[in-house]
């Protein structure tokens, strides 16, 4: 078998050696190489002095590198220098859409997080002691002032920490209508989560409450579901006590149905007596299907407060993925599948 010979050179950088078997000579590198190597391996290579990106030179060889450092060191540096740089460019543009000089497209998309951010987290109360700290995160950190993520993100450390105002009244966890502080630190944890997901938690929890019920504990329980109610009984004190309930009952199950449905109405006290006072003065019936027709009608007249759609996206959007293009077209004639997927 043939050997490879080798010697060692005066400088310990190299080991030459030849091949008897291939007739060929042959260099071991030992450390750095030289600026002459380098450029062999360029040309070798193709690498020539070019813009590159940080994650570019994460994949860069070792050799690729030190070529970078003897003879490309501005662009080198820039690379280095990504990180500083986006977040410079960052803080500039969160600078500027707080203080009005972004453009419009960029200060609308601002706009638009905050307002998706609001609504699916309507326990934020809206004051300028928590739009300032809120803000602040953003900028200290960092984050894209126009993703709603961004706030969110602010709204959960901060909000854990006690430092913003909260109501659980606003998310039916609580009565009490604005915490902070230690008792905001030391609430329930339900006080950080989204509206979609507590209506998605008392949904099911209800669910399997119903579903243990005995049949005897389920009639007497819905007792009003069997109760026929046409129109919205303005007399309701001269009715029979034992009746009184029975019918108030039954509305209370016939509101609460429609709002299920309808991913856009906000609990609030004064939307609630504002449609109540608008299904009466225009005679309609207390119905899912004429709630439904006085919500659309006076959130086109702006008479109610209105939240962004809140449902669970993913689950709709792998709905609609199982969907044949006939019963997608046929399915968006309806005003609630409309809303929910133009909202994607």
């Amino acid at each position: 078998m043939a050997q490879i010979a080798g010697t060692v050179s005066g400088a310990g950088r190299e080991i030459r050696g030849h091949n008897p078997a291939t007739s060929s000579s042959w260099t071991q590198h030992r450390g750095k190489k030289s600026r002459s190597e380098l450029e062999v391996l360029a040309q070798r290579y193709g690498w020539q002095p070019r813009e590159f990106t940080l994650a570019e030179l994460h994949r860069m060889s070792t050799d690729e590198i030190l070529y970078r450092e003897a003879f490309d060191k501005e662009h080198l540096q820039a690379a280095y220098d990504e990180p500083n740089r986006k977040e410079d460019q960052s803080k500039k543009l969160y600078r500027d859409i707080w203080k009005g000089k972004a453009s419009k497209e960029l200060t609308h998309a601002a706009f638009e997080a905050t307002k998706t951010f609001s609504s699916r987290f309507p326990q934020y109360v809206p004051v300028d002691e928590n739009h300032v700290k809120i803000q602040n995160y953003v900028f200290d950190n960092n984050l894209d002032p126009t993703k709603p993520e961004s706030y969110e993100q602010a709204f959960r450390t901060l909000g854990a920490s006690g430092e913003l105002i909260l109501s659980p009244a606003a998310i039916g966890i609580g009565k009490e209508e604005e915490i902070g502080g230690e008792k905001a630190r030391n609430y329930s944890r339900d006080l950080l989560k989204p509206e979609s997901e507590l209506k998605r938690e008392k949904r099911l929890a209800e669910q399997k409450r119903v579903h243990d019920l005995t049949s005897d504990q389920f009639k007497k329980e819905n007792q009003h579901a069997w109760l026929d109610v046409d129109g919205i009984p303005k007399k309701l004190e001269k009715l029979p006590d034992n009746a009184r309930g029975a019918v108030l009952g039954r509305m209370e199950h016939i509101f609460a149905e429609w709002a299920e449905q309808e991913p856009r109405w906000t609990h609030t006290q004064a939307n609630r007596e504002s449609l109540l006072q608008y299904l009466a003065a225009n005679n309609f019936n207390y119905s899912v299907q004429d709630l439904n027709r006085a919500f659309l009608e006076m959130s086109a007249k702006g008479l109610l407060t209105v939240g962004q759609p809140v449902f669970d996206k993913a689950a709709f959007r792998r709905e609609i993925a199982g969907m044949s293009s006939d019963e997608y077209r046929r399915r968006y004639t309806d005003s609630v599948f409309r809303m929910k997927a133009d909202s994607l």
